[in-house]
């Protein structure tokens, strides 16, 4: 949670200070200013639960997505109107300076503690994943829980937890797809990275450029999130979405391509509709006979902590 308000604060703080009349990024008159303010408390939470985490690595990609966001803004200084805007961003990038190195966490919360593998364990496991499996595609995504961990975890209370993830996403992607899943990751974030950058540099029309600005620093946040981090579905929706933003206000040509032209194309999308709904009845009706399952034999449990009749039990069970 902590990370996602992080990145949506710095969004909306992006989009603030590229705001300007000629390319207008908000609302204008009431509708406007209720975004300003939203972006103030979305700030003000975010830094609220900064502190009350005070964890590293958050800090840390919270500084790096402010410091992209001056270093572009003293490349292209001329194309921002509201420069007295980044009071806002310098003070963030203040305090989480003090709280990452100098001050502990000033609020008496104690918050739910998550437990996953240090960067060494995680390590040793994807290592072990990829010698006993394979190198290039590894274990499949989602076995890590599966997966061999050496003495070091034994020693500990977490000697019989199971996790179902490593220290940081990228171990987990090393760990399930294998050299082949990081290698197609890390092409499509290099290809993004490099389009994006070149866009936001070289355009010289603010209506080509601006809105990718908004979109490439909370990008960059949460790919970088992912060397330092887990990843969960919120995390990585928010990945692809600015990935998919950024791709379309980069794309310079538009493809187009018409279904009534071709038989062969409107009878091959038929068959494909027709096989994904058939698989998708299908998969409803698994999802829903092992929720109904899974429902019952939490109700067994129920009933035996409650001492009911053991026949009524079994029944459930």
């Amino acid at each position: 949670f902590a990370a996602f308000i992080s990145i949506a604060s710095v969004f909306g703080i992006c989009a603030w200070i590229a705001d300007k009349k000629r390319m207008p990024l908000l609302h204008d008159k009431a509708l406007g200013i209720f975004e300003c303010i939203l972006i103030f408390f979305l700030s003000a939470i975010a830094l609220v639960v900064l502190i009350i985490l005070d964890y590293q690595t958050l800090w840390i990609v919270l500084l790096a997505g402010l410091a992209l966001l001056f270093s572009f803004i003293l490349v292209r200084t001329k194309d921002f109107e509201h420069t007295q805007r980044l009071v806002l961003p310098l003070g963030l990038a203040i305090i989480s300076i003090l709280f990452l190195f100098w001050l502990p966490s000033i609020f008496p919360v104690q918050v739910p503690i998550e437990v996953t593998p240090n960067y060494e364990i995680s390590s040793d496991i994807v290592s072990n994943s990829l010698e006993e499996h394979s190198v290039f595609f590894g274990t499949g995504p989602g076995t890590f829980m599966f997966k061999y961990h050496g003495p070091e975890l034994n020693q500990t209370a977490f000697w019989n937890t199971r996790f179902d993830r490593a220290a940081t996403y990228i171990q987990t992607l090393l760990a399930g797809t294998g050299l082949f899943g990081l290698i197609a990751w890390g092409l499509f974030f290099l290809a993004i990275v490099g389009v994006s950058f070149l866009h936001i540099v070289k355009k010289r029309l603010e209506k080509d450029w601006l809105m990718s600005f908004a979109f490439f620093i909370p990008w960059m946040m949460t790919s970088l999130l992912f060397f330092l981090y887990s990843a969960n579905l919120t995390l990585l929706f928010s990945f692809f979405l600015f990935a998919g933003l950024l791709g379309a206000l980069c794309l310079e040509k538009e493809m187009v391509i018409s279904l009534k032209k071709d038989a062969r194309l409107r009878f091959l999308f038929s068959a494909k509709f027709v096989v994904a709904s058939v698989f998708f009845v299908f998969l409803i009706f698994v999802t829903s006979q092992r929720y109904f399952a899974e429902a019952s034999f939490a109700k067994a449990v129920r009933l035996d902590r409650q001492g009911a009749d053991i026949q009524e039990v079994l029944d459930e069970l």
